[in-house]
């Protein structure tokens, strides 16, 4: 049974570690990381970075397209890859990737049998 975005999140929380969300998580977080901690608007080298994120957020979007092609899996997997990089040389405080990682990557409550 292949894993679901929620066990991602699920594991993440359970590790504390942002590289245990699954690809569109990961992707996610770390646009926030760079939008939110790393490079705000007035920093230097703002255009590169807010570029970068921007750049992330569209292929964050690449599995809900309805049609795809072999190019878009490849995008997708290789913003994954500079996604998961970029989360791993960032300096935030470790206490700031947490907050980021339980206030926007909460896992849903597991259904009551």
């Amino acid at each position: 049974m292949p894993l679901t975005q929620n066990d991602g999140r699920r594991n993440a929380a359970a590790e504390n570690d942002p590289l245990m969300l699954l690809g569109p998580d990961v992707i996610h977080y770390a646009e926030l990381l760079i939008r939110f901690y790393d490079h705000r608007v007035l920093s230097s080298h703002y255009q590169f970075w807010g570029n970068l994120a921007d750049y992330l957020n569209r292929a964050m979007h690449i599995p809900d397209r309805t049609q795809h092609s072999p190019r878009d899996w490849t995008e997708f997997n290789n913003a994954v890859a500079m996604a998961a990089g970029y989360i791993q040389m960032s300096q935030a405080p470790a206490e700031h990737k947490l907050e980021l990682l339980r206030r926007y990557f909460r896992p849903e409550p597991e259904p009551s049998s």
